[in-house]
């Protein structure tokens, strides 16, 4: 019997399970995938702010500090902080360290191990796995679903949904003469409806993707790449490796229920303004373990009692991770036209040096709303609904 059995090895999931193992609960840690970090499913962008939450800085490549976003017309704001403002990761690598770590502070972790069911018994839960050796059970007073977007705990215990999902696709290639400190975002419906794609040097090779919530991905991939060769961004340089996922976007609105939470992108712990979970899930896996604690010493494993790490991760970044759902809607619904005026009204030198002196990829709501209070030509396409959510 274990203490705790974490489903999903990923940054999230590595991260509940070291804490509680440091904290002297019997963990493991099942992960379907045979190497941690494979197959890549990440952009791998991540703030500084990730390294000081983990107290260390490791399997970096490269270093941001600044972005030329292209308007659908191609025209161009380019933003120039002093300071990097975010990290490119070799993200087999964080995931493995991450994993290591785990394991490091008493974890147990098997790979390879794909999660096929979860029933409820009367003290505990019994999970039902296949390996390589063949189908295991395993019994565990809690369950913590660090199990991706299509989280089967979250469908075992009847969770609400994410408020959507995004497909992602992208490649990363050999080459491309970029600015290595600059990363370049593209907007346009017949690219990237409802999204943006994305350029990310990562100092040897270049990361190219696109997200979507329009269908799949890659069907947008062809367009993409012939509008980076007109503009001479890219020629068909030799690609390294695929990169696909999905990203879920609105946290679920309940992410716990009896002896079992859910956490990081099962959670739909994810910025909708960018489509990055590592910060928000690792920040809030720091509550999913001290709920897990808490259950263990007091022996109350209920769904009342485990209420209790809601209220504590929507008390720390709830509010943003909520806010950036609706930015997200309001913009999804914008045409190209309407992306091109809100271009104009950016590109003046008192909202650039808001921009430079205020972005942050982890908590963007700030920002948004400083440029509300500058250009409010803009109000008109912001709910008022999102103005009393930010003043809360």
């Amino acid at each position: 019997m274990y203490d705790v059995v974490v489903v999903g090895g990923g940054p999230a999931g590595a991260r509940v399970a070291q804490l509680v193992a440091e904290a002297g609960l019997k963990t493991l840690i099942l992960e379907r995938r045979k190497s941690a970090g494979t197959p890549v499913q990440c952009a791998g962008l991540i703030s500084p702010r990730t390294f000081e939450l983990l107290g260390r800085e490791f399997s970096i490549l490269n270093r941001v500090r600044g972005a030329d976003i292209y308007s659908p017309g191609n025209r161009i704001i380019h933003i120039e902080a002093e300071k990097p403002k975010a990290i490119v990761i070799d993200r087999v690598g964080f995931d493995r360290e991450l994993l290591e770590g785990a394991i490091a502070s008493g974890a147990e972790a098997r790979l390879g191990a794909r999660l096929s069911a979860i029933t409820r018994r009367n003290k505990s839960i019994r999970l039902f796995a296949h390996e390589s050796d063949g189908k295991t059970e395993i019994d565990t007073e809690l369950v913590v679903g660090a199990d991706g977007p299509d989280s089967i705990v979250a469908r075992t215990f009847n969770l609400p949904p994410p408020g959507k999902f995004l497909s992602a696709h992208g490649v990363e290639v050999g080459g491309c003469d970029l600015d290595p400190e600059h990363v370049k975002l593209f907007t346009g419906n017949d690219i990237a409806p409802h999204f943006f794609a994305w350029m990310i040097p990562t100092g040897e090779g270049t990361r190219i993707g696109l997200a979507t919530d329009a269908g799949n991905a890659s069907q947008y991939f062809p367009a993409y790449k012939k509008r980076l060769s007109r503009l001479g961004l890219y020629g068909h340089e030799k690609d390294v490796q695929y990169i696909t996922g999905t990203i879920p976007i609105g946290p679920r609105q309940r992410t716990y229920a009896d002896r079992a939470i859910l956490v990081g992108d099962a959670a739909g712990q994810v910025k909708a303004t960018t489509g990055g979970g590592i910060y928000m899930g690792m920040k809030c896996a720091h509550h999913a373990a001290a709920a897990a604690v808490m259950a263990s010493e007091a022996g109350n494993f209920s769904e009342k009692g485990l209420s209790q790490y809601q209220v504590a991760w929507e008390a720390d970044v709830g509010k943003e991770l909520k806010t950036g759902y609706k930015l997200h809607r309001v913009y999804s619904r914008l045409k190209d036209r309407d992306v091109e005026e809100i271009f104009s009204a950016l590109a003046r030198p008192q909202i650039l040096d808001i921009i430079n002196n205020i972005g942050d990829i982890d908590y963007p709501s700030k920002l948004a709303f400083s440029i509300l209070m500058k250009a409010p030509k803009l109000i008109k396409y912001v709910p008022k609904g999102l103005f009393t959510l930010a003043s809360r």
